[in-house]
C-alpha cells in the first residue's frame, strides 16, 4: 500500500474504464449483516473517478510467497477517501471478527486514523471496506 496523488494530465487515463485498476470508496462497501439469513443486495454504485490531486491509497494485491512481486499479481486498487494518517498492517480485532465473521482465509487488515477516527480498511473477498475501531 502506499498514498498516491494523481495528476491532473493523467486522469483521462486513471479513470479509463479499462484501466488495470479498481478505484474503489470503501466507505461505500456493502458488508451484509451477520443477523440476516436472506440479504436483498443494494444496487450496485457508479463506478468512482478520481479528482487531480485526490489522496488514494494504492493497493495490489499479492500472490503467493512472492507477494506483489509474483508476475502473476494484477489486482490493483485506488481507495477514493481511504488515505489516513499512521497507516500500519495489523491483525484484524475482535470486534472485527464479531462483526465481519470469520474470514474465508487468513489476512490482515490495514489500520489507520482516517479524519480523526480510528479504524481498519480490509478486504471482504470482494471490495475494501472501513471498520470503525471501537
Amino acid at each position: 500500500m502506499v498514498v498516491v496523488r494523481p495528476v491532473g494530465t493523467r486522469l483521462p487515463d486513471i479513470n479509463d474504464e479499462l484501466a488495470n485498476w479498481i478505484i474503489q470508496n470503501s466507505r461505500l462497501a456493502y458488508v451484509p449483516p451477520r443477523s440476516k439469513s436472506v440479504i436483498i443486495f443494494p444496487p450496485t454504485p457508479k463506478p468512482q473517478k478520481v479528482q487531480a490531486g485526490e489522496p488514494l491509497l494504492a493497493v495490489i494485491h499479492g500472490f503467493g510467497a512472492a507477494g506483489w512481486r509474483n508476475p502473476i499479481a494484477r489486482q490493483a486498487y485506488l481507495l477514493r477517501q481511504a488515505a489516513g494518517r499512521s497507516l500500519q498492517v495489523a491483525e484484524p480485532s475482535e470486534k472485527l471478527r464479531q462483526d465481519f465473521g470469520r474470514f474465508p482465509s487468513p489476512r490482515q487488515v490495514i489500520a489507520e486514523n482516517l479524519g480523526g477516527t480510528r479504524g481498519v480498511l480490509y478486504w471482504t473477498g470482494a471490495a475494501y471496506a472501513w471498520h470503525v475501531a471501537q
